[in-house]
């Protein structure tokens, strides 16, 4: 597979599988943003950053362990994140480059593996 197509695969697998891949339906999330994430041997795999609600105590396997119920595997998040508030922009969209830079820093591809 040349360069540009697997770049093409991995924004369609971001932009298809990541964002469906969020724990939203489960009653403890407040809010959650879904980025990959360099991994060794996939390249790259998903990762949520999760807001809770106030009093809430669900620990990061829980949340994989609901996505796997509820998703295929391959759409689950292999890392949770919990973050008091994602980062956004004025009109309260989420900056998900914004989280994706702060995993990618100090790799020298983005596509990671190439």
């Amino acid at each position: 597979m040349e360069l540009y197509q697997l770049h093409y695969f991995v924004e369609v697998a971001r932009n298809r599988n990541f964002t469906h891949s969020a724990p939203e339906g489960h009653p403890e999330v407040f809010e959650v943003a879904v980025v990959g994430v360099p991994h060794e041997k996939l390249g790259e795999t998903a990762k949520a950053f999760v807001v809770l609600k106030k009093d809430s105590h669900v620990k990061g396997r829980q949340l994989i362990a609901y996505c796997s119920e509820h998703l295929a595997r391959f759409k689950c998040p292999s890392a949770i994140a919990f973050v008091t508030a994602l980062p956004k922009t004025s009109s309260g969209k989420i900056q998900k480059f914004l989280l994706r830079e702060r995993e990618w820093l100090g790799e020298e591809n983005r596509i990671h593996g190439v």
